[in-house]
């Protein structure tokens, strides 16, 4: 979404360069940095990463690490993050397909794991999702839509339904194609409801 808006924006670059590096796919990792780096040439983690991605497959775990976001300072008395079951708790599906985080991509509650189930995706997908809220509501300003709520989207091997909270954190959930898209949003409103109230209890 943000490249369409804006082809040379480094969040996704480097966001994409990212995740290249989490599938394995060094060449595309490199090409996104290559990318990035003619825009913000001065930016230290862009050429580390880039360095590390001319290094080889090897190189692949530090260039992730040289990418990943990081999260913001949290003061003395913040609250840790509670389990994904305390934020979800008593929800259809509360253990898979729900995941909670703030604008900078940290996750503050749920997990995803990739359609076989087998590998946890939760970090690489909060990566990706990182400045979605802005982008979005840049978006939906340059279209004069008005300020956004939600978004939904059917893909060839499930659903996601996206929403805005508070303080542009996001809920995304996730399911298979067996779910329609009307139950999706019955799930995604009562997920939003439980995170709102975690939210309210966390000030």
């Amino acid at each position: 979404m943000a490249r369409r808006i804006a082809p040379d924006h480094v969040g996704a670059l480097k966001g994409l360069a990212f995740l290249y590096f989490k599938v394995g796919d060094v060449q595309q990792a490199a090409v996104h940095l290559e990318a990035a780096q003619r825009v913000a040439p001065d930016d230290p983690g862009i050429a580390q990463a880039l360095a590390l991605a001319r290094g080889g497959s090897g190189q692949a775990a530090a260039a992730e690490q040289a990418l990943a976001p990081s999260p913001p300072p949290v003061a003395a008395s913040a609250p840790e993050p509670l389990e994904e079951k305390q934020v979800f708790a008593g929800l259809e599906g509360a253990h898979e397909g729900l995941l909670l985080l703030d604008a900078s991509g940290r996750v503050l509650g749920g997990a995803l794991k990739d359609p076989g189930g087998a590998r946890d995706v939760t970090d690489a997908v909060a990566a990706y999702l990182a400045g979605v809220s802005q982008e979005a509501a840049r978006t939906a300003k340059l279209l004069t839509l008005g300020g956004w709520t939600a978004l939904a989207a059917e893909g060839k091997q499930g659903h996601v339904h996206l929403t805005a909270l508070a303080g542009d954190v996001l809920l995304l959930v996730v399911r298979d194609r067996s779910v329609p898209m009307g139950r999706l949003a019955v799930i995604a409103q009562r997920a939003a409801g439980a995170a709102r109230r975690w939210l309210e209890q966390q000030r």
